[in-house]
């Protein structure tokens, strides 16, 4: 697994921003607004650049067809059952299929196709068996916000030249410095365009919650 470091704090922001703008002692631009502008550039960086990536295990369980998805899920890349990639498809796909192959649902065996409704998400065949971790979600997570200017920044290392721009930016676009704050963000635009993806990716293992209605 590539390796990746997140050492940075929102007050090494802080200090960069107001040495930068000329306004250390934060009389324009506060800590407020550094947080706020910070969790801004951390939302963008993780939508645009996927630098963290997870995957969530739980069990697979006989006739068991619907799931509740893990709370921090972003975007879904992936969903294994028993080692095997399962298709998604779109809702209506999938009821026009089950309508078209099988109107009375009454197949069961390895679920050949997933969906989401609702929040949450169906296979389709039922599963005819029950097999621990048999089920495996790879996906992005949703980004930590931070809350003080103590708080590590919850993306790689790699991206904080990115987040400096991006609060900069902001930074001058309040002192309507429209000029710097455009250099700023075209910086920030072309940073998000580079290749740093593939040298950060972090695996975690967190589990999926089975519906106790459905089982």
């Amino acid at each position: 697994m590539p390796s990746f470091t997140m050492t940075h704090t929102a007050q090494e922001v802080a200090d960069y921003v107001k040495r930068q703008f000329g306004d250390e002692s934060g009389v324009q631009v506060t800590d407020t607004d550094i947080i706020r502008w910070t969790n801004s550039a951390i939302r963008d960086v993780s939508s645009q650049k996927e630098p963290l990536k997870s995957i969530a295990t739980a069990a697979l369980v006989a006739n068991q067809v619907q799931y509740t998805w893990p709370d921090n899920i972003l975007q879904v890349q992936a969903i294994r059952v028993n080692n095997q990639t399962v298709k998604k498809v779109s809702f209506q796909e999938a009821e026009e299929y089950i309508v078209a192959n099988d109107p009375d649902n009454v197949v069961i065996g390895d679920p050949i196709m997933w969906y989401e409704y609702g929040g949450q998400f169906f296979f389709y065949p039922k599963p005819d068996k029950s097999v621990t971790t048999g089920i495996q979600i790879f996906y992005i997570p949703a980004p930590v916000m931070i809350n003080a200017l103590s708080d590590k920044l919850t993306i790689p290392d790699v991206y904080f030249n990115a987040v400096l721009d991006h609060v900069l930016g902001q930074a001058y676009e309040m002192d309507e410095n429209f000029e710097a704050s455009q250099l700023k963000a075209s910086s920030f635009t072309n940073y998000m365009g580079e290749d740093t993806q593939g040298s950060t990716e972090y695996d975690v293992y967190p589990t999926i919650t089975v519906l106790p209605e459905d089982m």
